[in-house]
């Protein structure tokens, strides 16, 4: 189990990531990995 604030970080560095890397988004592609985190927050709250 990760902690709320984790999963926040986390999140928050994978908007980061994407918006810096759009052009790069096609070979470097994070494959149903925000599904899996709103997951883990629906669970934690």
């Amino acid at each position: 189990m990760y902690a709320a604030v984790d999963v926040i970080k986390a999140v928050e560095e994978m908007r980061k990531i994407r918006k810096s890397t759009k052009k790069v988004s096609k070979t470097f592609s994070f494959p149903n990995s925000s599904g899996v985190i709103e997951k883990c927050i629906r669970q934690l709250t």
